[in-house]
Parts: structure tokens; C-alpha cells; sequence
């Protein structure tokens, strides 16, 4: 990207941590980006008390992060 003509979109959290010389970060704005965020487990692995907490725990803060933000 640094030698020019393409864009990149990185999540702004993750951006800095990877941000090399000659790159510069721009908010995103006017623009409905969105992401997915999917768990892949073997279907025995998903009765497991440790991976269906884990899984509800991210089922509970994405709810948490999604949920209308009253103004």
C-alpha cells in the first residue's frame, strides 16, 4: 500500500498496531461497513462447558455492542 494506488481498510484497532512508515490512517465515514464474526467448532466440541461459555460470552458483549444507543 505504502508504494501507492491502492486502499486498505483495516479495523481502526488493529490498524495502529500495523501501521508501517509512509502509511497514513483516515476515519471511514459515510460508509455502512460491517463485520462478521463467526465461530467454527467441531459440533462435539460445542457441548463443551468451556466452549459454550466462551461462545456465549461473545454471544453477550456482540449483543451488547449492537444494541440502539438511546440519544
Amino acid at each position: 500500500m505504502a508504494a501507492g494506488g491502492v486502499i486498505g481498510l483495516l479495523p481502526r484497532y488493529t490498524a495502529r498496531q500495523a501501521l508501517a512508515p509512509g502509511l497514513v490512517l483516515r476515519p471511514l465515514r459515510g460508509v455502512a461497513a460491517v463485520r462478521t464474526i463467526d465461530v467454527l467448532a467441531r459440533p462435539e466440541a460445542l457441548r463443551r462447558r468451556s466452549v459454550m461459555t466462551v461462545a456465549d460470552t461473545l454471544r453477550d458483549i456482540l449483543s451488547e455492542l449492537t444494541a440502539p444507543r438511546a440519544s
